[in-house]
Parts: C-alpha cells; sequence; structure tokens
C-alpha cells in the first residue's frame, strides 16, 4: 500500500510541475467550426516526435474518424485540438485560427473532447453530466442525454431530474435540492 502512495504521489508531483501553456493576449474568434491541422510535428520529449507532418482537415457537421493501431498516435494528435499539448510544429487551427491564438473559454466553446478512460460518480447520470455542467437545468440535462444519443441515459436523467429521492447524498445535485 506504502508503494501505491508513494508512486500516486510522484504522478501528482509531475503533473504539477507540468508548465501551463501560454495563454494569448490577443485572442481571436474562430469564424467557423473546421478542425485544420497542417505539417503537425509533435513529441511528448522535447527532440523525440511521435507525430510527424500530419496534415487533416475535418469539416464542420462531418464525422471523422482516427484509425489505427494501439500506440499509433490516435489521441496524441486528437489532444492537440482542445491544447492539451501544443505541437512542436506548424499549426492546428478552428475556424481558420490557430489555436494558440484563441482564449480558452473560447476554444472549449468549439472543442467538446471524450477521454477513452472515463471515471463516472457512483450515482445517477445527471449527477455525472452536472460535473460538466453544474447549473443545467432538469430539461437540458435531458437534452444533452438525447443529443448524445442514449435514450437510456435521457430515461434516467428524467428519472433522477423527477424523484430527487435517486440522487445520490453529497452529489451536485443534491446539494443543490437540499
Amino acid at each position: 500500500m506504502q508503494r501505491k502512495a508513494v508512486a500516486a504521489a510522484g504522478r501528482i508531483t509531475a503533473l504539477l510541475d507540468v508548465p501551463e501553456l501560454p495563454v494569448t493576449d490577443r485572442p481571436q474568434k474562430p469564424n467557423g467550426n473546421d478542425v485544420v491541422l497542417d505539417g503537425v510535428v509533435f513529441g511528448y520529449d522535447p527532440g523525440r516526435p511521435v507525430l510527424h507532418g500530419v496534415d487533416l482537415t475535418c469539416r464542420a457537421g462531418s464525422v471523422t474518424a482516427l484509425v489505427g493501431g494501439s500506440g499509433a498516435g490516435k489521441s496524441t494528435l486528437a489532444a492537440l485540438v482542445p491544447r492539451f499539448h501544443d505541437g512542436d510544429a506548424a499549426v492546428v487551427r478552428i475556424g481558420g485560427v490557430d489555436v494558440r491564438d484563441i482564449a480558452p473559454g473560447e476554444l472549449y466553446r468549439h472543442v467538446g473532447f471524450v477521454f477513452q478512460d472515463v471515471q463516472l460518480l457512483h450515482g445517477t447520470v445527471a449527477d455525472n453530466l452536472r460535473l460538466g455542467r453544474p447549473d443545467a437545468t432538469d430539461d437540458e440535462l435531458v437534452a444533452a442525454a438525447t443529443a448524445a444519443a442514449s435514450t437510456s441515459a435521457s430515461r434516467d436523467c428524467r428519472a433522477a431530474t423527477t424523484r430527487s429521492s435517486t440522487r445520490t447524498p453529497g452529489s451536485p445535485a443534491a446539494k443543490r435540492s437540499a
């Protein structure tokens, strides 16, 4: 157990040592939602790229699948769009604007990202959705679940938002209803 705690502390320290990405002092707003990557080069370690000269255009309203074997760089490439990392060379643009020139709040209105290793709270679907938007109304939660094409989640949201007894004590939803 002590080894796990030491390892966890080491990971936390490493995370806290990662420098913040710079934020532009002259932000621009994207004109549209096309995503374009031009000649992207990226490496987790300086001088050791894992992506080499990637060119990709994702048209707004289209569906794009990144397909490849484990470790091929699909998640790494996708993580450059919301600026979880900055590329070492070339440009990632949304609506014609370099993502480095978009204020973070504006960027996240244009980019949604679902991790592969999703962690859910023990609670209702509504409780989990409210993690992303604590002030969401019950109707907005149902609409979000419906938009995600999840009939069961939509049904669960309706149930959770109409019966306060289904809310998990201590959850954000339960705290608001108390």
